[in-house]
């Protein structure tokens, strides 16, 4: 197996930035607070890594050619996953001469034979099926010049040709070829018009041995350097492959620095230039030839009836007979050669037979034939003369420029893919030669072949005027008889290994695994196995191989410091609790489960006090006797609670009028009318608006001053008013204040509201108010008289549009939403119907897989299933999946909020909640409500210390942002868990593209489940069905803009941040949602389903297409103007606004799809203003020499952007960008700009007042200082003095109010603003620019910042102290951090249609806004126009099983009680993959895999003969997460070669040689990262403080892994033969053409040719017969690369699922681990080795071997090495010397750490 790549590349840290502590300080202060994402190094500038790239190129004035290869070598490209999530949308190229190198390159692939041009065209369409089946979107790319990397080589230049038309004729895919060079203006404007992510280009490494030159290595390699200097990415097609659902290869990223190269361009292309000149001149013969000609031979050979069985629709026939006649009659001039004659029948015959013989008689033993044949004259002139020439004579009939056209018709079968079988032909011609060939009955032909050969030997006839007839078929045979060639035996599947498992048995069922024949258990190779592990066993003697390895998470009293540690994080927990609910609102749900008495304090002691009063006996009357007749009627309860109810509420009335006088007289005393209204908000959202009579009054002066402020706006526009808001805010507060008081509103104040209206102009909703009032009993005037009472003063108020106008145009925020009125006792809100039905579906102990998009409140159903589940018991367990360690804690401190009140007085040490992740527990296993990672839940669930008691008490799993399963790389473990676990499930996120897909899976494996129980007869409270919930509206809209400023020299000249100076407003247009989407896609696919429009935005389409609309379409359209849409409709609701929506789309989809494609397209360029105004701007900046999309562009306009954001009330706003050297580097420009402005005001009063408070901070200094003095002092108080002095010094620099985006009265206070930062005290220095930027309201958040930091942005933004956050992708998932506006700050690869939904719905979040904002800053329109039309990508599934997977669950079964559970798990994993959706034959295969998984695990003495595991199979699935490497790892234990590395330890010694020996094996195994080859002559790695490349492994070392490897490899590849054996139709379709080939036929007794070839064809199971074409023994494969890319269609083989460790002695590998080991430095592993996540990779090293370390430990307790005793055996010193290491590296990492 292959080493994992990288993520999608990251850009990392400048250098110059200063190394940041990664760990959090354990000492005292703000609680430790577990690690979130690991602790990074600081990404950055991705120029850093191009500096020996530089370096290379600027050593002197040196040739072209030198200067190519030398910055090729210097390049360094990274392994990478290619795609990501972008893969339905992003678009690539491919060099198609690049690909066809590579493929050419096959060592399976046959050239030696004429060329197998079948086989090369199945292996180009897998390359580019498997791209299309992972949603890639690619355009390939031929280029003329490309032509002469083939030189003199026509057999190759001839496949090229032949591709190319294949791919045209019979693909849909896009290929190109009238691009002349990759170096003239054309191409440059495509790459301009296409934007493609990368392209893919051949590295000139491993090239076909015809084409192995040097000049092709140099116009390869040119490309890949002026790409590079063009900002164009590129990838080699070197080991670019998939795995699982990704792409990977090498990526050479293009960055601005390599714009130094070009100047020397210019010099690169002119070599090119001349090595094209010298290798296309041997071509020119070959192309001179009459095009007219050609096309009228063609036309006339498939017009001629008498070929029509022998075309059958195609072009082969024909160009071989033309061919074939080209070349005889040139020889005419004289006697042609008899041998030339004999092979044109050889071909012709092998011709006629390509038209019938099934792929699988094609797969002959050619070198057995030619092997006893010799050097017979006819196959020498046939491999000498007759190919060579003929391939010149076919080249004219395939070129892809200028060749015939083929035959029109719809079927697709213009076979250029199987123009011809060398190997075939080859076969035909040695059979002649061998045979009597004088008659037809030697060809064992049919009727309708011999007629095509006996018609195809008559054209050749006539066309060269040959009178030879067609037999004797071959004038003089050679060979006295035909060779004898053993005929081949019929497949027979390997014996596995004797297996008497129980469990197996019952997995596999009735499949036909079962079938394969047994050794026998005396069998030698059985035998040699036991001998192997009982000699393995003994080397290992003292180890315990059955203790368990597996932590313990059993709660147990704490110690001192384990108490204050716990302390300090629950204060942690309970800060972070309050940022997200609020302090007031803590504990507030009292929860005390049904095993107590209740089920909550609030609801439970009414219902008991209840209950006790019922049960009292009477007062008087001798306890109980009848009441006395007479006197006044006594109260009944009843009675006495409704009269102190009214009199409550008459006191409140009154408390709360008397409050409202004294806020009126406050109000009306306010100067600003703004301020005014804000007082009366404030009494409005109080508790005394509760009180009718007070709020009504409260609302009435607040519509007062509301009137008074659309006066003052009306009567300072001259036109159309300034603003509406006054306008918006009157017409929503009428009808807020109709719709709540009219019961107690009288006449005259119905008469003021309606009237109101009527000034406003919207007569309909004055009507509206009118008929309410009358339903009421009220009498109103009617509108007509109210508009005739208008005073003159009044009249200049009106809007000026009808009311169904103005409320789509400026109300569409405000539109009622659908909202139930029904309230629901089982939450605080009234529910939609849709989270009605989830609540239900909770209730009924159902799963739910929930569709939703961000903010639209769908996070509720978690907390109420816990709640639910912690009310029912104190044992019920619910785990919560966290996609990320980031989202762990915040779901921790909302959980303690929520529900942190329940106390378990009968379990000692249980608790609400506990966290569980890789670097962090926190009460794992005592509590009841688990948040956790997915790996660290698998892990729990396949424990065999929990799975019988702990998994059982899960009543709820909670799958949060489930989309990751196929997103990440965890999406395998995501799969696992949702078919193992045994309860009801909640699966959540906003981005699925597949949804019914995916739901209907989770039902089948529920049904699996289903079936399961019923058969063991489980009497169980489970239901098993799955609710599908999708819900696509977004509570508050998304507008989404541009950022535009125009060029400047100078920045905006700022003076405060909350104002921008006149002048510079305007710069951000709105982007119509509508522009995104051209004529074509609304023609075919209409509208993306979540692009929606606001209710403006629709107004704004429907009034583009009426300025455009067809004559005939103008009826039609009338009918959508709003005021006749609406017409029944006074006040428009959400709903209505969405089904205008709909219904407008619709007419406009309607007039692409009936041909008025014309007016669609000015339509839709109406309302591209902001597009076209970006592209201006882009213009524009570009002619000043600054790229929008460039950091350059960024910085400079960041200030104004943000100042901007403030003028209009955007704020708070996260700004995204991937790069975390940028996010730091603009907080940097924003902080400084700041405080340049702010030191060039110091001469102004401002500038004094900062002097005086300095002054003040001086004197308090001295004070401490003094104090300080007094008395010795304790550490905390030390502490606390440093505290308070560091605390003192950042308040001397006090800060402009007008220069800091934090608002008065919104600031934290000063003490909890130094508890922040106390906490960052030994990470972050106080002067750092990070830290100054928190004083002006700017945070960032990025995984290379101490995640101190990271949190404190988190609750400092929360607090509503901090108004910008820049951050990278970090924020994207789940974190709570409600904003106003969203920003994407530049463009990146890493920007997705998928990151970006998950980013834009930060904005405007449920419950904090209307109204969501999106700002697009520095991203190109192209990019833009991606993002907001690519649907979400599907999600797809994974396969099951690994051998890791299958061992622990062996594991599992041993150990634990309830077998048949483990039974279950392991069926439903077989049954069930997501993956088997898109594969049917998917269920069989798997029972395959289990079994030769299985089969491996014998073999390498893991698990014995009864399935129980054996040996070290114990430590082998302890660390499973590291496969394959923990097979190997265990193999070279077991067989004694760690401890050989190893022999030479001793105690008390440094044992440098031992030390390096056993980190150089281990760094082979483990983090492999792949180096490119061209590492190995990259000169600057000479002098680099590193060594890049890490050093080979000793050969013996290097041959037992290789060994180990070729055993797997025997294993699998028998598994994939067995299997393939079971199925039914072969294989005969290409993949992507879907040509097909003549099936198998059996041609009875058929004699002669067609007998031979029937008979002697080699048998094959597991291969393609594609590949078997070219091959004598197509069933063997010497990789996992061979097997995978050979096997044939139905057997699926993903390389990540075979335990084979590939390449230990192939390519180089990155030497970072030992590198650091010996310098420690990750600035230079950053910048030499080129890992910008170095700080993580290091980490999961140093995890990987302390796993190691503490696992050995444990299982050899009594070792001598453990008591240092002097006699020790190779185990010892093995076991020392791995601990020794283990310390060693320890401590080198903890250094970062500190």
């Amino acid at each position: 197996m292959e080493p994992e790549p990288t993520e999608v590349p990251q850009e990392i840290d400048s250098p110059e930035i200063t190394e940041r502590f990664q760990a959090i300080s354990t000492s005292q202060g703000e609680a430790d607070i577990p690690d979130v994402e690991g602790a990074d190094d600081l990404a950055g500038d991705e120029n850093t890594l191009a500096a020996p790239v530089l370096a290379a190129a600027e050593r002197g004035k040196e040739s072209p050619s030198v200067f190519v290869q030398r910055v090729y070598a210097a390049l360094r490209p990274r392994f990478l996953d290619l795609l990501g999530d972008s893969a339905a949308s992003e678009v690539f190229v491919i060099d198609g001469d690049s690909l066809l190198l590579e493929l050419l390159a096959d060592p399976k692939l046959d050239t030696a034979h004429g060329g197998q041009l079948l086989h090369l065209m199945y292996r180009l369409e897998q390359f580019l099926g498997d791209l299309r089946a992972r949603s890639a979107s690619f355009i390939v790319v031929f280029f003329q010049v490309n032509r002469a990397l083939y030189g003199s080589s026509t057999s190759e230049l001839v496949q090229r040709e032949a591709a190319i038309r294949h791919l045209q004729c019979n693909t849909k895919l896009t290929v190109l070829t009238h691009f002349a060079n990759w170096w003239q203006a054309d191409w440059m404007q495509f790459l301009v018009d296409t934007h493609p992510t990368f392209v893919v280009v051949h590295d000139g490494e491993l090239l076909p041995a015809r084409l192995a030159h040097d000049d092709v290595r140099t116009m390869l390699r040119s490309f890949v350097i002026h790409s590079l200097a063009n900002r164009q990415s590129v990838v080699y097609t070197a080991q670019m492959g998939h795995r699982d659902s990704k792409i990977v290869g090498f990526v050479a990223r293009a960055v601005e620095a390599f714009g130094a190269f070009k100047p020397q361009l210019a010099g690169v292309v002119g070599l090119v230039d001349g090595i094209v000149a010298a290798r296309a001149e041997p071509q020119r013969a070959l192309f001179d030839y009459s095009i007219a000609e050609v096309r009228e031979q063609f036309a006339e050979i498939n017009s001629n009836p008498a070929f029509a069985p022998f075309l059958s629709g195609g072009v082969r026939a024909a160009i071989g007979l033309l061919a074939c006649g080209r070349w005889l009659r040139l020889l005419t001039s004289g006697a042609p050669p008899t041998h030339s004659i004999d092979c044109v029948k050889a071909f012709l015959i092998h011709l006629v037979l390509l038209e019938h013989l099934p792929l699988r008689s094609r797969c002959q033993d050619l070198d057995a034939v030619l092997s006893k044949l010799g050097a017979e004259e006819h196959i020498t002139h046939a491999s000498e003369v007759f190919w060579p020439t003929l391939e010149r004579h076919v080249l004219p009939f395939v070129r892809s420029d200028e060749s015939v056209q083929p035959p029109e018709g719809d079927a697709p079968v213009l076979n250029f893919c199987d123009l011809w079988d060398g190997r075939l032909f080859y076969r035909v011609l040695s059979h002649l030669i061998s045979s009597d060939a004088k008659t037809p009955s030697m060809l064992g032909f049919t009727a309708p072949m011999l007629a095509a050969l006996e018609a195809a030997w008559a054209f050749i006839q006539r066309e060269t005027g040959l009178g030879s007839p067609l037999f004797p078929l071959i004038s003089r045979p050679s060979v006295a008889e035909p060779p004898a060639v053993p005929l081949p035996a019929p497949f027979r599947a390997a014996p596995v290994f004797p297996l008497q498992a129980p469990l197996v048995d019952q997995v596999l069922g009735d499949s036909t695994v079962k079938r394969i024949p047994i050794l026998p258990a005396t069998d030698h190779a059985v035998r040699a196995v036991e001998d192997d592990t009982r000699r393995a066993l003994e080397r290992l003697s003292g180890v315990q191989y059955d203790l368990s390895l597996e932590e313990d998470l059993s709660y147990r009293e704490k110690d001192p410091d384990a108490r204050r540690q716990y302390q300090r994080y629950l204060d942690f927990v309970h800060k972070y609790a309050e940022s997200l609910e609020g302090s007031n609102v803590l504990h507030q749900r009292t929860i005390i489960s049904r095993s107590g008495s209740a089920t909550s304090a609030t609801k439970a002691e009414p219902k008991e006090k209840e209950k006790e009063e019922k049960q009292k006996p009477a007062k008087g009357g001798g306890g109980g006797g009848k009441k006395p007749a007479g006197g006044p009627k006594k109260l009944t309860k009843e009675d006495i609670i409704a009269a102190n109810k009214q009199k409550a509420i008459a006191e409140a009335e009154a408390k709360a009028l008397t409050q409202w006088n004294g806020v009126k007289t406050m109000a009306a005393a306010e100067s600003k009318l703004d301020s005014a209204k804000a007082i009366v908000d404030r009494f409005l959202s109080g508790p005394a608006a509760e009180a009718p009579g007070a709020a009504l009054l409260a609302s009435l002066y607040r519509l007062e001053l509301t009137v008074r402020s659309w006066k003052d706006v009306c009567l300072a526009s001259s036109g159309a008013p300034k603003s509406y808001a006054p306008a918006v805010e009157l017409f929503k507060s009428v009808h807020d204040i109709v719709d709540r008081f009219l019961a107690q509103l009288d006449a005259d104040q119905l008469k003021e509201l309606t009237m109101l209206l009527v000034i406003l102009g919207f007569e309909d909703s004055a009507q509206h108010v009118v008929e309410l009032a009358k339903a009421a009993g009220k009498k109103v005037p009617s509108v007509s008289r109210l508009k005739k009472d208008i005073h003159p003063s009044d009249v200049g108020l009106s809007v000026g549009m009808s009311a169904c106008r103005f409320q789509l145009t400026h109300m569409g925020h405000l539109l009622a939403r659908k909202v139930n009125p029904n309230r629901d006792e089982r939450v605080s809100f009234n529910p939609d119907d849709w989270q009605r039905l989830l609540l239900d579906a909770v209730d009924r102990n159902e799963s739910a897989m929930v569709c939703a998009p961000t903010s639209s409140g769908k996070t509720f159903i978690s907390y109420y299933a816990m709640e639910k589940v912690l009310q029912n018991s104190d044992d019920g367990i619910v785990v919560y999946v966290s996609p990320t360690k980031a989202l762990v804690n915040q779901v921790a401190a909302d959980v303690y909020a929520r529900f942190g009140g329940k106390r378990y007085p009968k379990h000692p040490g249980r608790t609400v909640y506990g966290v569980y992740t890789e670097s962090y527990k926190h009460n794992p296993l005592n509590c009841q409500v688990l948040i956790t990672t997915p790996a660290i839940l698998e892990s729990l669930l396949l424990s065999p210390e929990h799975r019988d008691n702990w998994v059982s008490l899960i009543r709820y799993v909670i799958f949060d942002e489930v989309h990751c399963i196929g997103f990440t790389e965890e999406g395998a473990v995501w799969e696992h868990l949702l078919l193992l676990i045994r309860c009801p499930f909640l699966a959540m996120s906003a981005t699925v593209g597949n949804p019914h897909q995916f739901a209907d899976w989770l039902q089948k494996a529920q049904d699996v489940q289903k079936e399961l129980a019923r058969k063991r007869k489980a009497k169980e409270d489970r239901v098993y069905h799955v609710l599908l919930i999708q819900h696509y509206e977004r509570y508050s809209d998304l507008i989404k803009y541009i950022y535009l400023p125009p060029y400047r020299e100078d920045p905006v000249p700022i003076k405060s941040v909350q104002k921008l100076p006149d002048g510079f407003r305007g710069e951000w247009p709105h982007m119509h949602p509508a522009a995104a989407v051209g004529v074509a896609r609304l023609k075919a696919d209409g509208f993306p389903g979540d692009l929606t429009f606001t209710p403006e935005e629709t107004i704004q389409v429907y009034e583009a297409m009426s300025r455009v609309s067809p004559e005939s379409e103008r009826e039609a359209l009338a009918a959508f103007h709003p005021d006749t849409y609406f017409k029944e409709k006074r006040i428009i609701t959400r709903p209505d606004a969405r089904k205008y929506e709909s219904d407008v789309k619709a007419r406009l989809i309607s007039w692409a799809r009936s041909g008025h494609e014309g007016a669609v397209q000015k339509t839709l360029e109406r309302l591209s203003g902001a597009v076209e105004a970006l592209r201006n701007t882009e213009q524009e900046w570009a002619s000043n020499g600054t790229e929008v999309h460039s950091m350059e562009f960024l910085k400079r306009n960041v200030v104004s952007l943000l100042v901007s954001l403030a003028d209009q009330d955007k704020l708070p706003v996260i700004m995204f960008n991937f790069d975390r050297f940028q996010c730091e580097e603009l907080t940097r420009t924003i902080v400084e700009q700041l405080e340049d402005v702010e030191v060039h005001k110091a001469g102004s009063e401002e500038g004094q007042r900062l002097r005086k408070l300095r002054e003040k901070m001086r004197l308090k200094l001295e004070k401490i200082a003094k104090r300080s003095q007094k008395k010795k002092k304790s550490k905390e108080e030390k502490d606390d003095e440093k505290f308070e002095e560091s605390a003192a010094t950042e308040d001397e620099s006090a800060i402009d109010p007008t220069l800091t985006f934090v608002r008065d009265g919104e600031q934290v206070s000063p003490d909890e603003m130094k508890r922040f930062l106390w906490g960052l005290r030994y990470t972050m220095p106080k002067d750092d620019v990070l830290i100054r930027a928190l004083h002006r309201g700017i945070g960032v958040h990025h995984p290379g910042l101490p995640n101190k930091y990271r949190v404190m942005v988190e609750r400092l933004f929360r607090a509503r102290h901090l108004k910008v956050v820049i951050a990278t992708e970090t924020l994207a998932l789940g974190i709570h951090m409600p904003c106003r506006t969203v920003v994407f700050a530049g463009d990146h690869v890493q920007l997705t249609p998928l990151q970006y939904r998950q980013m834009s719905g930060r904005a405007g979040r449920r419950g904090f806004d209307l109204l969501g904002h999106v700002i697009f800053f520095g991203v190109p329109a192209h990019k833009i126009r991606r993002l907001l039309t690519s649907e979400v990508p599907v999600l797809a599934g994974h396969f099951p099983f690994t051998s890791s997977l299958v061992l622990r669950l062996m594991v599992l079964y041993q150990k634990v009680q309830d077998k048949q559970g483990v039974l279950e798990s392991i069926v439903c994993l077989m049954r069930q993959p997501f993956f088997a959706l898109g594969h049917e034959q998917i269920g069989e295969q798997v029972k395959y895999h289990f079994r030769y998984a299985l089969e491996y695990l014998l073999r390498e003495g893991l698990i014995g003969a009864s399935g129980d595991p054996i040996g070290l199979a114990y430590l082998t699935s302890h660390v499973y997460s590291n496969e394959p490497e923990n097979f190997v790892f265990a193999s070279l234990l077991k067989e004694g070669v760690l401890q050989r590395v190893c022999a030479n330890w001793a105690f008390n010694k440094p044992n440098e040689v031992v030390m390096h020996d056993l980190l150089l094996l281990l760094a082979h195994l483990f983090r492999r990262k792949p180096l490119h080859v061209s590492s190995l002559a990259d000169e600057t790695l000479k002098t680099a403080p590193s060594g890049v490349i890490l050093e080979r492994l000793p050969e013996q070392l290097a041959t037992t892994i290789a060994a180990h490897g070729r055993k797997a490899l025997d294993v699998f590849a028998s598994y994939a033969r067995s299997f393939a054996a079971t199925l039914g139709a072969e294989h005969r379709q290409l993949p992507v053409s879907l040509l097909e080939f003549p099936e198998s036929r059996d041609f009875g007794t058929a004699g002669g040719l067609l007998g031979v070839l029937q008979r002697e064809a080699v048998p094959f199971v597991a291969a393609s017969p594609f590949v078997a074409t070219s091959e004598a023994n197509p069933d063997r494969f010497d990789s996992v690369q061979q097997l995978v890319s050979s096997v044939r269609n139905g057997v699926y083989l993903e390389p990540n699922a075979l335990p084979i460790l590939e390449g230990v002695e192939d390519g180089p590998l990155n030497g970072f681990v030992v590198d650091f080991f010996n310098h420690g430095s990750l600035k230079v592993l950053r910048t030499w080795n080129g890992i910008p996540e170095a700080f993580h990779d290091l980490k999961e090293f140093k995890t990987m071997l302390t796993t190691m370390t503490t696992s050995l430990n444990k299982l050899m307790p009594n070792s001598p090495y453990a008591e240092r005793q002097a006699v020790l055996g190779p185990n010892d010193r093995f076991l020392g010397a791995l601990n020794q290491l283990n310390d060693l590296y320890t401590a080198k990492f903890e250094k970062l750490e500190l």
